[in-house]
């Protein structure tokens, strides 16, 4: 930016430029031909429009990292939700809703009450993929069990 401007020779003229910087401004003053000054000054003002451009460009390339960051968090969640819950997690949940200790052998969960042990699910398997309970349960608690199920292999009459 051009702050002022003295003429000396017909076509020879000092000019005060203000250079920005990210924490000041400084005058220099400049003597030259009307031309080569406006030159220079058409410089600076493209030096100023590509500092913005660079600026935008960085923020672009920080948000496009932001959003890749977000999509690889994306990607490891629902990976996560597909994955099948193991049978201590099942065990787990399943304890805290029959208020007993809840173990899974030989492709069942049950927990033991008076030295026997109760079967809770899965008391019948089926040759269409399917199986049948053998308790009430919450929704769920449901979803929970046939998901652990669904990521068992060899657990379906063939």
């Amino acid at each position: 930016m051009i702050t002022h401007e003295k003429a000396t020779d017909k076509n020879i003229i000092t000019k005060q430029v203000v250079i920005n910087t990210p924490t000041s401004a400084r005058l220099l003053p400049i003597t030259a031909d009307k031309k080569v000054i406006d030159e220079i000054q058409q410089a600076l003002n493209e030096l100023e429009r590509l500092k913005k451009f660079k600026e935008t460009f960085d923020n672009y390339e920080l948000v496009k990292k932001q959003d890749f960051i977000a999509y690889e968090n994306w990607i490891e969640c629902e990976a996560e939700l597909k994955k099948s819950p193991t049978a201590e997690e099942v065990c787990k949940t399943l304890s805290e809703f029959v208020g007993r200790e809840v173990s899974y052998t030989n492709k069942q969960f049950h927990y033991i009450i008076k030295n026997t042990q109760v079967l809770i699910y899965v008391t019948e398997t089926y040759d269409n993929n399917t199986f049948s309970l053998g308790v009430y349960l919450p929704p769920h608690l449901i979803t929970l069990i046939g998901r652990f199920y669904e990521g068992v292999t060899g657990w379906i009459k063939n």
